[in-house]
């Protein structure tokens, strides 16, 4: 179980968190709880890593200088 919930997060390059882990585990028809996905989650040492959203840091509205 652990081996697999491993596999899912790194496939998804360490996006996932318990809720689609334990969604895809059930794809896999695997009956399991997010409960239970959260205690070997944090078994591992692994969590969700938030992607940030690209912000645009050049104002590229203001005036030409010459």
């Amino acid at each position: 179980m652990s081996d697999q919930i491993q596999q899912i997060y790194d496939t998804s390059r360490q996006s996932y968190g318990s809720p689609r882990i334990q969604a895809a585990l059930v794809a896999q028809g695997l009956t399991i709880s997010r409960q239970r996905v959260v205690r070997l989650m944090a078994k591992l040492g692994i969590n969700a890593q938030l992607q940030r959203k690209f912000q645009v840091t050049t104002d590229s509205k203001q005036a030409l200088v010459c």
